[in-house]
């Protein structure tokens, strides 16, 4: 059987690179992918948020959803009665701005 060594080099060293350019890369690996990534971060971001239509779309979302939720419950306490919703909602209406 032959055993087989590795070859050294000239200073008794295993052939290929040094551990001080294996930690290089390695940092330099770390760096790179630190800035791709805060950068990519950046540039999804930009004008992601804008105050304006924001607030504005945010605002008419949440009115709709406020009426959706005032239907829904006109319908569900209506159920039972022989007005239909939309007609005890005008005759509500109607009496309620009457007396005010």
């Amino acid at each position: 059987m032959q055993t087989f060594q590795r070859s050294r080099n000239q200073q008794g060293n295993a052939p290929g690179i040094s551990t001080a350019t294996v930690v290089a890369l390695v940092l330099l690996v770390i760096a790179l992918t630190t800035v791709v990534t805060l950068y990519g971060q950046a540039l999804a971001e930009n004008g992601a948020l804008n105050n304006g239509t924001v607030s504005k779309d945010l605002t008419a979302a949440r009115q709709v959803d406020k009426l959706n939720a005032e239907i829904q419950k006109i319908r569900s306490e209506t159920a039972g009665s022989r007005l239909s919703p939309e007609e005890w909602c005008r005759s509500s209406a109607c009496c309620s701005a009457g007396t005010s």
